[in-house]
């Protein structure tokens, strides 16, 4: 078993690498592939919401490089931000950046992470709150439905001009996203946001009994990993969502089942959310150290020469999994936090 030496060791050369390459504007670096047709072509893309993911995870690191990697990339964040304090997926700097109206997931995110210096996002929780359909679960997309109430209406007023309807006729035909949509993670990543008071009853159960049925990977269009529908609801679960409490023996058992000491648990990504996952419930469920450590050498010994972890695909285009996006700053920063709990 590998020392604290080297996961001290582990932590300073990702660090370093994560302050070296993050953009001036504080981005955090990006990329997008083609998926399935062949080895993938990665091209630099230009996301809110890779950078968002690495702030809240890095924000939890007692390390002056990690406190300057978070306020840069905050700063990034309070730029792109749009009325009602709504964010979408892509930022300004690419031509992507209409092509999807504002959502909930970017728009959780991203409130999460500007708040951890400060910054008060009130006034998107009464939109998100509209923003839900019959059965109470959050829809992804800002966009109008018949029951939206008229406060959501003028928020989104935009959506109604004729070059952004063009542009949403473009995405419905030639995407897998629908106006309807309703996706279990980014329901989970709205309800840590909201927290217990505000988040409403309704999407927390149907969060609960997604991952109660098995069905964490198969819930949601763009989260296509379970790990990361573990490490949202463990963090929901370590910030104040009680309702969270009795998925934590369930998510614990099932990183245990897929742990195997002759064969890499997945991906650095999954490694380091699995063991995010298993920190965050430590004290809700049965954690056996020898867990830990596993999932903590795996994750030191993935780690490349250079400091980073290797990109892997984090967020797809949809369920057919034809589009993909990774960052090897997202799986840095993710390894960090969890080789901090670790250590802790």
């Amino acid at each position: 078993m590998r020392g604290e030496h080297s996961v001290d060791h582990a932590v300073d050369t990702a660090l370093a690498w994560l302050t070296e390459h993050q953009r001036p504007s504080g981005e955090l670096p990006s990329y997008a592939s083609a998926l399935g047709s062949g080895p993938e072509e990665w091209i630099p893309d230009t996301l809110n919401f890779i950078t968002a993911l690495g702030a809240l995870a890095l924000d939890d690191v007692d390390d002056p490089r990690a406190t300057g990697i978070v306020d840069r990339a905050v700063h990034f964040l309070r730029a792109e931000v749009e009325r009602g304090d709504l964010w979408r997926y892509w930022s300004r700097a690419s031509d992507q950046h209409d092509y999807t109206p504002p959502d909930a997931d970017d728009t959780a995110c991203c409130s999460m992470a500007v708040a951890r210096r400060g910054v008060s996002t009130t006034r998107n929780v009464r939109l998100l709150v509209d923003n839900r359909d019959e059965q109470g679960r959050f829809r992804t997309w800002f966009v109008h439905h018949r029951s939206s109430s008229l406060p959501f209406r003028w928020a989104t007023r935009e959506e109604w001009l004729p070059r952004v309807r063009r542009r949403r006729a473009e995405l419905w035909a030639n995407s897998e996203a629908e106006p309807g949509d309703v996706d279990g993670v980014v329901n989970a990543n709205v309800v840590r946001y909201l927290g217990p008071d505000r988040a409403p009853a309704a999407a927390v159960e149907w969060v609960v009994e997604l991952v109660e049925s098995g069905l964490e990977g198969r819930c949601d269009k763009w989260h296509r990993n379970p790990t990361t529908a573990w490490a949202a609801v463990a963090d929901g679960w370590r910030t104040g969502v009680a309702a969270f409490r009795p998925l934590a023996p369930i998510v614990v058992g099932r990183i245990l089942d897929r742990l195997d000491a002759t064969e890499p648990f997945g991906p650095a990504l999954d490694t380091a959310q699995a063991l995010v996952a298993l920190r965050s419930f430590s004290a809700a469920a049965d954690v056996p150290t020898s867990a830990i450590d596993l999932l903590s050498d795996q994750l030191v010994g993935s780690q490349r020469p250079d400091g980073s972890w290797d990109r892997s695909v984090f967020f797809y285009g949809g369920p057919d999994e034809v589009f993909g996006w990774a960052s090897e700053a997202l799986s840095t920063a993710v390894a960090v936090r969890a080789l901090v709990a670790r250590a802790a």
